[in-house]
């Protein structure tokens, strides 16, 4: 599954971005004005570009908390989006990233966002 995700969300951002995939100045416009990423960053992996920026958060339930936590601590995060369904994953995998979080990440809080 790590595999058709790393397929999945190249080619989605890959397409997105319009960087097919030399272009690295579009994966600027997802860091602050001040970041400083490194050249192999901006042409390396989509997936680690993203994970490394804390743009995407893939991984188990643990680490999906945390992130989620980290941001309601440090800005006030009362939303997120999901986007599980990226052209070209799995369905069955989509399921399973759904499932997940709904039954190992959303019962840790509150319905009032707490």
């Amino acid at each position: 599954p790590e595999k058709d995700g790393r397929h999945a969300s190249t080619g989605y951002y890959e397409y997105l971005s319009g960087s097919i995939p030399e272009g690295s100045w579009t994966r600027n416009v997802y860091l602050d004005d001040d970041a400083n990423p490194f050249d192999d960053e901006l042409n390396g992996e989509w997936l680690e570009f993203l994970m490394k920026y804390e743009l995407i958060w893939c991984g188990d339930a643990d680490y999906v908390l945390e992130k989620i936590q980290k941001y309601n601590e440090s800005i006030g995060l009362k939303h997120i989006m999901l986007l599980q369904q990226f052209p070209g994953f799995d369905y069955q995998n989509i399921l399973k990233s759904m499932t997940l979080f709904s039954e190992r990440v959303m019962p840790r809080f509150n319905p009032d966002g707490a």
